[in-house]
């Protein structure tokens, strides 16, 4: 149920997108020409840890699978706070593009157990055939 909320989220997201900024022209974004659309490819951010002591860790989901962010060398990338999480992605050509929450559990009358998720959708501009080929690799074959 989950999976199938953040699939409806991101199409909505890419719907939206495309919608809004297709009025500008070449000048202003030398990857569309005139008569063409604006592409972007999406990712999911999703935040975790504690800041006091452990830092936090962010996870990555790029449509094809969803991952911790790490170093070159492999190791789990730690954060103080969630600006710096922002920062690292926006160095890398990202945009934050929409923010928001998935809840999941139940409660009745104050008793259960529901948790929160917290999550950044960021994009980044692309080609058409690079849009398309995202969309093809995360596709279940």
């Amino acid at each position: 149920m989950k999976r199938l909320f953040l699939l409806m989220v991101l199409l909505s997201v890419g719907m939206m997108a495309m919608a809004q900024n297709g009025g500008q022209n070449s000048e202003q974004n030398p990857l569309v020409q005139d008569s063409e659309e604006q592409y972007y490819i999406y990712n999911f951010i999703y935040i975790s840890g504690d800041i006091k002591n452990e830092g936090l860790k962010a996870d990555i989901d790029d449509g094809k699978s969803i991952e911790r962010v790490k170093d070159a060398e492999g190791k789990t990338i730690k954060f103080r706070t969630p600006a710096a999480v922002l920062m690292y992605f926006v160095a890398d050509g990202w945009e934050l593009y929409s923010n928001g929450a998935t809840t999941s559990g139940s409660s009745v009358s104050g008793i259960g157990s529901v948790s929160s998720t917290s999550y950044w959708i960021i994009r980044k501009r692309c080609t058409k055939e690079e849009m398309l080929e995202a969309a093809k690799a995360g596709r279940k074959r």
